[in-house]
Parts: structure tokens; sequence; C-alpha cells
């Protein structure tokens, strides 16, 4: 909510300081009481959820950097992300159905859109592993960065984004959110309006 209210915030950076990017849900607090998963799943996703869409249909671009694991919805932040860069020591990790669930964050909404069907199907079903080198070669990542200069390599595209022209980008962004959704006669009127609205 802050990203899209606030005018200063122009480009987003999406990293983590930890060993890793993330490892995912905490399985032991999923554990602790079984039965109350149903209305803890969604209440955990409501947010979860809101903030995933208003990053897709906000005005800035979204950079992230991702290092050492990137596991479950995490994945999913990477391919609803404009820009991943990785570490080359970076694995992703699908884990849902690892632990018998089907995945949130959007994994079903965005990852398909990456790297296609096919590859999400064998992703997620055969709960796959990806090296930096199989995410890049399968379009989910922008590219691979030392690790040492990932952090600063990605400030420096989102500080590049930032002196741009977000409310475009923005109008790009939403255009390409809709790409699969709509006919093309509506695909191409949105790009009219969109134009218009820019001029």
């Amino acid at each position: 909510v802050e990203c899209g209210e606030n005018p200063e915030i122009r480009a987003v950076l999406i990293d983590a300081a930890g060993p890793n990017f993330s490892v995912g849900g905490d399985l032991k607090e999923f554990l602790e009481a079984p039965e109350r998963l149903p209305a803890s799943f969604k209440r955990m996703t409501a947010n979860l959820h809101m903030g995933v869409a208003r990053f897709a249909r906000n005005n800035e671009p979204v950079v992230l950097a991702a290092h050492n694991l990137v596991v479950g919805g995490a994945v999913a932040l990477a391919a609803a992300a404009d820009f991943v860069y990785a570490a080359p020591e970076t694995r992703f990790y699908a884990a849902f159905t690892a632990i018998s669930l089907c995945g949130d964050t959007g994994i079903s909404h965005f990852l398909p859109r990456r790297v296609g069907s096919r590859r999400a199907t064998e992703f997620l079903l055969l709960n796959e592993m990806w090296s930096a080198e199989k995410a890049l070669e399968s379009g989910l990542i922008n590219g691979i960065v030392e690790r040492d200069e990932l952090q600063r390599h990605c400030m420096e595209l989102a500080a590049r984004l930032a002196q741009g022209p977000t409310e475009v980008y923005g109008r790009i962004r939403r255009l390409l959110l809709s790409t699969f959704n709509q006919p093309i006669d509506t695909q191409l009127e949105m790009e009219a309006m969109s134009m218009a609205e820019c001029a």
C-alpha cells in the first residue's frame, strides 16, 4: 500500500539479509494445530495475496535479488517481479507438494507466465529444485550475478528505473499482466487507451 501511495517511491527492491532469501512457511507452526490450518491459511494469505496483487498493479517496477535458497511462495515472488537476478549458488525449490500443499503467493498465476505451462507443471508437480542456470534458461530470472555484486547490481537497476517514467511503467506492467486474459481486440483497445493517457 505504501509503495502505491507514496509518490517518492519510484521502484521497489526486494532483498533478504539472512543466509537464505526465503525457506518458505514455518512448518513447525503448521504442525502445532493442524485442525486450525484451513482457517490459518485463509488468514495468512489474505494480506500476503493483497500485497502481491498490489505490487503487480502498482506503477513502480519491482526488482528482486535472490540468493541461496528461494523456496515455495518466494519462487512466486520471483516470478511476479519485473526483474530478478540471482547469485550463482541460488536454488529455486518448489517445496509445496513435499508437504501436501498446492501453492500460494500467486505461484499458479505468475510462474506459467514466466516459464510456460509445461515447465511450471513440471516444477510444481515433480517438486523440482532449479539451479540459477536452470532458472535463467527457463525464463524465471533475468541473469546471474556474483553474490558480492548482487545487491549493488540490483540497487543500480532499481535506481535506474526510479529515474524513469513511473506512470508509464505502471501502464506497461498492467498491460503485460492482462495480456493472457484478454481477446486481441480488448488488449489493443487497452493499449490505445494507455497510449492516450501517456500522451
